[in-house]
């Protein structure tokens, strides 16, 4: 079967774009990626003096190593060129509102022990039971958004919505386990995700067995070991992965979605430019995927895609929290773990006081000081494309799906049905990529 040789637009210079880039130019498509000129959003390389705000702790690096092995070079081989090596963090610091500090390892066994230091045979019990069942929860999830696009509403028939936990919401969740500091930790799933926990379906909470089961990594130079190495520096292999590849990379703005009775046929350009093609993937936030439809020929409006940009409509922006330098927590904080404590953490979650809300997350920085990301921030403050808030698990399916009703537009990003975060970015890349080449 002759690879395609068709021109693709890319809209969204965030990890999503370039990760979709980086994988139709692989299977023959001329590639031109158009976005405001920092490749990466947030994860993107500090310019000049300024400081990099990216963190210094990967969760699930599968997604990082499919998109390295589908577009090139495997990742381990390019980090190897780089100096670099990929190698597992140590144990996330939690700090409590009570003043309390649980350091929480990756590993059933390991996590089962933490636990059970820092509150106890029955806590410990409930944890360990909880993350289990989001096993079961993550193992549905994967084929609904994950590892394939999820459709339709006949993609969640009963047996599906049960083994979602589709009657529940991460509070839900957070309120039956008998410690409530156990209960921050669910909650904070849905605060990062920039939803209210009682109005996030429970699903989001697989996270937790996500981490647990594949880890939580870091980079590090084998000559500088106690040095943390920021994660922009994937976006910098990525960048380059983009050259290799000869993606054009563009700064622009899209003025108008030029199609034809066969679908999408080019996009114009605010400074002018027509780029003719068939391949059209919006992986901007909500705001650049809503305005893409407002600039799609009314002539298109069929049912289906009526259908689509009405459920769109429906989706509310998810906060986005700012980062900034700032200290590091003081190591002489009290330690109530039973003396299980990581000698140098490279992330730390600070809670607050109502209901155990996630208030920072810290990442260590190389220079010993922080980048601090806080989420109590309003919408608008942070750097980077603006998700889709969770509504309940209806609105899961007013998110644009990853082949769209217009022939040729396809969604990867924030907004997608695979949901936001670094990895779900790159796994809805993967999605849009492989359904244009199993058209």
């Amino acid at each position: 079967m002759p690879r395609p040789t068709t021109p693709a637009v890319v809209l969204g210079d965030g990890l999503a774009g370039m990760a979709a880039a980086a994988r139709l130019a692989k299977n023959g498509h001329a590639v031109t990626l158009i976005g405001n000129g920092r490749l990466g959003d947030r994860w993107a390389p500090a310019d000049g003096p300024a400081p990099d705000l990216s963190p210094t702790v990967l969760s699930f690096p599968a997604p990082w190593r499919d998109l390295f092995r589908k577009s090139g070079r495997p990742l381990e081989e390019e980090l190897r060129r780089s100096g670099l090596e990929l190698v597992p963090a140590p144990p996330t610091r939690h700090l409590l509102a009570d003043g309390s500090v649980l350091d929480l390892p990756v590993g059933r066994a390991d996590q089962l022990d933490a636990v059970r230091r820092f509150a106890g045979d029955r806590a410990a019990t409930a944890w360990r039971d909880l993350v289990d069942g989001l096993g079961d929860v993550w193992q549905a999830l994967r084929f609904r958004g994950v590892e394939t696009p999820l459709a339709d509403a006949r993609t969640l028939d009963p047996p599906t919505l049960a083994a979602l936990w589709a009657d529940r919401a991460v509070a839900d969740l957070a309120a039956a386990l008998p410690d409530r500091r156990l209960g921050a930790l669910v909650a904070a799933t849905a605060t990062e995700a920039g939803s209210d926990p009682a109005r996030t379906p429970a699903l989001v909470a697989a996270g937790l067995f996500v981490e647990r089961t594949f880890g939580r990594w870091c980079l590090r130079r084998p000559e500088q070991p106690g040095r943390p190495v920021p994660l922009s520096v994937l976006v910098g292999l990525l960048t380059d992965r983009l050259a290799l590849r000869r993606v054009v990379v563009r700064t622009g703005a899209l003025e108008a979605v030029q199609t034809d009775r066969d679908g999408i046929a080019g996009v114009l350009l605010t400074d002018g430019t027509r780029l003719p093609t068939r391949l059209l993937v919006a992986s901007g936030g909500l705001d650049a995927v809503t305005s893409l439809w407002a600039r799609l020929p009314l002539r298109l409006t069929e049912r289906s895609a009526r259908a689509e940009r009405r459920r769109l409509g429906r989706c509310r922006p998810a906060p986005v929290p700012a980062s900034r330098p700032g200290p590091w927590p003081d190591e002489r904080a009290e330690d109530r773990t039973g003396g299980l404590r990581s000698a140098s953490p490279l992330e730390c979650r600070a809670y607050g006081p109502d209901g155990g809300a996630l208030l920072r997350v810290l990442h260590r920085r190389p220079d010993a000081e922080a980048v601090v990301t806080d989420h109590t921030t309003a919408a608008g403050d942070g750097i980077g494309p603006v998700g889709v808030a969770w509504d309940g698990l209806d609105g899961w399916l007013d998110r644009p799906p990853t082949v769209s009703a217009v022939p040729g537009l396809r969604l990867a990003g924030p907004v997608s049905r695979s949901g936001s975060g670094p990895d779900r970015e790159l796994l809805s890349a993967a999605l849009a990529a492989t359904a244009d080449a199993a058209r």
